[in-house]
């Protein structure tokens, strides 16, 4: 099953529940969660459990007229006959749906979800494996700080600052990318709001006094697993790219509206970055495997004893 993840506006809109058990309950739990004014049909089925005034709960049998005025629906029943009336009935009133542990037959899947207040990370098998989704699901729960979703609320509220303060669009981008990279991410979740704000102000001072920048990796592989994190996080940044022949699968690691140079002489690349680095961009040279060229840095040192 091909599938695309796409994240579905539930915020007060109406979606059915059908079906009891705790896979219903689940499904409901979250609906409720995310705001979602919730219609619980339990196909007859007693519920004692406390909802809040976002559940209606509704003890009937089905019947089409359930149907009526939905957003989307979730299914969670085995009753085969059951299945085919749901399914005819939604298809036919277009109600996009969702058979709990039925990715073949539904027209979306509900992946393993991280949430931190408005930060969510999905993470789907296409339904083949939903335990080892939820196992990643855990991995990364205990990776990602509880308090990440603030300091997206916060910088949210700083954009107008940044924007009003950095005109260039190349100089913007790459002050966020400074923002959330580890060593700023780190600090600024251990500050207070007050803290935060300087923090980010001094951040585009120092922004605005950067110069161009370039960045030579020396290639081990033409394989992107053989990166370094570092390496990784340079080309996913680089406002260009200077690359060799078969360099296609490390260069999809690149921004999309990155400068993209294909070099076939060693000898052109100081010519090739003059003018970029002169306009402030961050350059990245990807050295090709077992280059004899020595690198610019090395370059400048041999200009510099030879009095050029």
């Amino acid at each position: 099953m091909k599938v695309i993840p796409i994240f579905l506006k539930v915020d007060q809109q109406p979606v059915l529940v059908i079906g009891n058990g705790q896979m219903a309950e689940a499904k409901v739990n979250l609906l409720s969660s995310l705001q979602a004014k919730v219609k619980w049909l339990t196909l007859g089925e007693k519920i004692t459990a406390p909802y809040g005034d976002d559940v209606e709960i509704i003890e009937q049998k089905y019947a089409k007229k359930y149907l009526n005025n939905i957003t989307c629906m979730f299914i969670a029943t085995h009753d085969t006959k059951l299945i085919e009336k749901i399914l005819a009935a939604a298809q036919a009133k277009n109600i996009i749906y969702n058979f709990v542990d039925m990715p073949e037959i539904s027209q979306f899947i509900t992946p393993a979800v991280v949430k931190r207040d408005d930060i969510m990370i999905a993470i789907s098998t296409a339904g083949k494996a939903p335990v080892l989704a939820r196992n990643i699901r855990f991995k990364i729960n205990q990776m990602l700080p509880q308090n990440i979703g603030k300091l997206a609320e916060f910088t949210y509220n700083f954009r107008p600052v940044a924007q009003k303060m950095m005109f260039e669009s190349k100089k913007l981008f790459r002050f966020w990318n400074d923002v959330f990279s580890d060593k700023n991410l780190n600090l600024l979740l251990s500050k207070n709001d007050e803290e935060k704000h300087q923090h980010l102000i001094d951040m585009i001072k120092q922004q605005h006094a950067n110069k161009g920048q370039i960045v030579e990796i020396n290639l081990t592989s033409r394989l992107a697993d053989d990166l370094t994190l570092k390496a990784h996080r340079h080309i996913n940044i680089a406002d260009v790219i200077i690359y060799g022949d078969d360099m296609q699968e490390i260069m999809g690691f690149a921004r999309r509206d990155a400068k993209r140079i294909h070099l076939t002489n060693e000898l052109n690349v100081e010519k090739l970055v003059a003018a970029h680095l002169a306009s402030g961009d961050l350059v990245v040279y990807l050295k090709p495997i077992q280059s004899s060229t020595p690198t610019l840095h090395e370059k400048k040192d041999q200009h510099s004893r030879a009095g050029l």
